[in-house]
């Protein structure tokens, strides 16, 4: 698995880099060499890139696309919390509101995933058990 989504983000940054120097006419620039820019890039790649679509890759295999779509919506309460842990970013009460309804509405869906994965007998998965 970490070997393919290797060679998925190596494809994906060479055709960013052959767009690029089409756009510009010259090659993309490295950053700077300066270590908080480089620890940034890092924390990206293994956070958002492996950490990201690894868990997407792994979630898909292991719960089936229905559960792995319901939880998509909890991608942006998520965002906003780690805005807020990490930034220090303030939540006002409309995002406190959608954060909580978000949440309920994934807890719902996953019952009733789970319903109808109960209702389909042992062996079936949740994807042809909601088809």
């Amino acid at each position: 698995m970490i070997e393919r989504l290797m060679w998925q983000l190596l494809a994906a940054a060479a055709l960013f880099a052959l767009a690029s120097a089409l756009r510009t006419g010259h090659a993309p620039a490295l950053p700077r060499f300066e270590p908080d820019i480089w620890r940034a890039i890092a924390f990206l790649v293994v956070l958002s890139s492996f950490g990201g679509y690894g868990f997407y890759i792994a979630c898909l295999r292991q719960r089936g696309v229905t559960y792995t779509a319901v939880m998509f919506y909890l991608t942006p309460p998520c965002a906003m919390l780690w805005a807020a842990l990490q930034f220090g970013d303030g939540v006002d009460t409309a995002g406190w509101i959608g954060g909580g309804l978000a949440a309920l509405g994934v807890m719902l869906a996953l019952r009733v995933v789970g319903q109808r994965r109960e209702d389909a007998g042992p062996g079936a998965s949740a994807d042809a058990a909601a088809g």
